[in-house]
C-alpha cells in the first residue's frame, strides 16, 4: 500500500501571514523514518529511501514559472542544486534535470497543487500567485510498505514570494531564497527531515576546561545552520551535517567503516530530557559544526557518521515553539515543542573521542533547568 507524506500541509492549508514569520525561526539532520520516532536508531535499513537501482533520479520543470523568475535562470538554479547533492563523495546518488518543460496538470494534480504521484514524473513547479501564501515550498513524497520511495514532487508557492517582494525583498534577495529553498526541498526528496536550528555559536562557557580552541567567531555572514534546517538562515552550500545525513542513507563504499558514532541519554534529574538536541562540534583552527540528532522520548540519542577524533557534544533545547512549530516539526517532536519543560533547559557540553567503526557509549548527560540565553 503506498504512503504519502507532505513536507508541509498541501494547498488547502495556505493562508495569509506576515513574511517575517519565515525569518523569525532561527536555524539539524537525520534520515526521515516512517514512524518518526527519534528513539529508534535511524539506519538506512529503517529509513524511507530510494533503492540503488532508482538512480539517477530525473526531475522535470513544470511550465508554470512565475513572472519574476526567468526560465533559463530557474533552470540554472535547479541544476545547481541537483549537482551539489550529486557531488557528495561519500554518498552514491545521482540527480538530473530533464530538458524542456512539462505541462502543469489542468486539474491541479492529485493533491490540488500540481503534484501527482501517479504521473510517473518527479516535477518541480509553482502554485500561482492567486493560490494564497504559506510556506516557501514543500515536497510531496510517496513510498511503499517496504520503505522504498517511489515519487517526489516539489511545489513552490508563488504567492509567498510575491508577498516577500511587496514587503521590500530585492530581486537578488528573492533569488537567494529560491536557491536555498530548492536545495532544501531536494534534500527532502532524498529522504531527509528537518534539522534543528543552531543558536548563534559563541563557544561554550569560558570556565569549561579544554574548550578554548572551539570558539567560533560571530562574524557578518556567518551561517551556522544547515541546508536542511527549518530556519531561513540556510547557506547556499551543503553543510557537513547535510552531507553526512544523505551519506548515512546512501553510503559510498568505505564511508560507514571510516566513521564512528556516540550514544547516550540526556536527563534532567531522574527524568529524560525529551527531544533535546545533540550537536557535534569539530575543534581546530577553524572549528565547524558536524552532525546533530534529537534525543527521543526516553532521552536516548545516537549520533552517527562522526569523524574520528575529539568531538565536542553541544546539547541544547528545541529553539522553535508555538503555532509555527507545527509546520516544521513532526509528530512527538512537535508535541514536545508545546511543553514548556522540554524547552527550559540550559546548554551543556561534553567532550568525546570518536573511533572509526565503533559506537561510544556515554554516561547520562545531565542538563539543568533554566534556558540558556
Amino acid at each position: 500500500m503506498p504512503h504519502t507524506w507532505h513536507h508541509v500541509s498541501p494547498k488547502r492549508r495556505l493562508r495569509s501571514f506576515s513574511p517575517n514569520a519565515f525569518h523569525a525561526s532561527t536555524a539539524r539532520n537525520r534520515p526521515q523514518t516512517v514512524q518518526d520516532e527519534p528513539d529508534r536508531d535511524v539506519l538506512a535499513a529503517e529509513a524511507v529511501r530510494w533503492w540503488p537501482e532508482d538512480f539517477p533520479l530525473g526531475f522535470h520543470l513544470q511550465d508554470n514559472i512565475p513572472q519574476f523568475l526567468e526560465e533559463g535562470r530557474w533552470r540554472e538554479i535547479v541544476e545547481g542544486a541537483l549537482r551539489q547533492w550529486s557531488a557528495i563523495p561519500s554518498a552514491e546518488i545521482s540527480l538530473r534535470l530533464a530538458p524542456g518543460l512539462t505541462p502543469s496538470p489542468d486539474d491541479d494534480g492529485e493533491f490540488g497543487d500540481g503534484a501527482d504521484a501517479s504521473d510517473g514524473r518527479f516535477t518541480i513547479g509553482w502554485l500561482p500567485d492567486d493560490a494564497g501564501v504559506g510556506p516557501l515550498a514543500y515536497a510531496v513524497l510517496t513510498w511503499t510498505d517496504r520503505l522504498r520511495l517511489t515519487s517526489c514532487d516539489i511545489v513552490f508557492v508563488a504567492g509567498t514570494f510575491q508577498q516577500l517582494a511587496e514587503a521590500g525583498a530585492t530581486p537578488s534577495e528573492l533569488e537567494r531564497t529560491v536557491r536555498t529553498t530548492i536545495l532544501h526541498e531536494v534534500g527532502h526528496c532524498l529522504g531527509l527531515n528537518h534539522t534543528e536550528p543552531a543558536p548563534v555559536w559563541q563557544g561554550p562557557h569560558p570556565d569549561l576546561p579544554g574548550t578554548s580552541d572551539v570558539t567560533l567567531p560571530v562574524a557578518p555572514g556567518f551561517r551556522p545552520d544547515t541546508v536542511m534546517s527549518y530556519a531561513l538562515s540556510r547557506p547556499l552550500r551543503l553543510s557537513e551535517d547535510d552531507a553526512t545525513g544523505v551519506s548515512l542513507l546512501y553510503p559510498a563504499p568505505g564511508f560507514l567503516e571510516s566513521r564512528g558514532a556516540v550514544a547516550g541519554d540526556v536527563v534532567r534529574g531522574s527524568d529524560p530530557s525529551l527531544f533535546a538536541y545533540v550537536q557535534a562540534v569539530y575543534p581546530g583552527a577553524e572549528p565547524r559544526l558536524g552532525p546533530g540528532a534529537y534525543a527521543g522520548k526516553t532521552g536516548h540519542f545516537r549520533l552517527s557518521g562522526l569523524r574520528p577524533g575529539p568531538v565536542l557534544l553541544w546539547i541544547h533545547p528545541l529553539l522553535i515553539h508555538g503555532p509555527v512549530a507545527q509546520s516544521v516539526l513532526l509528530g512527538d517532536i512537535y508535541l514536545a515543542s508545546r511543553d514548556p519543560d522540554s524547552l527550559d533547559i540550559q546548554d551543556q557540553w561534553q567532550w568525546v573521542r570518536i573511533e572509526a567503526g565503533t559506537v561510544v557509549g556515554l554516561p547520562a548527560s545531565e542538563v539543568v533547568t533554566g534556558r540558556s540565553q
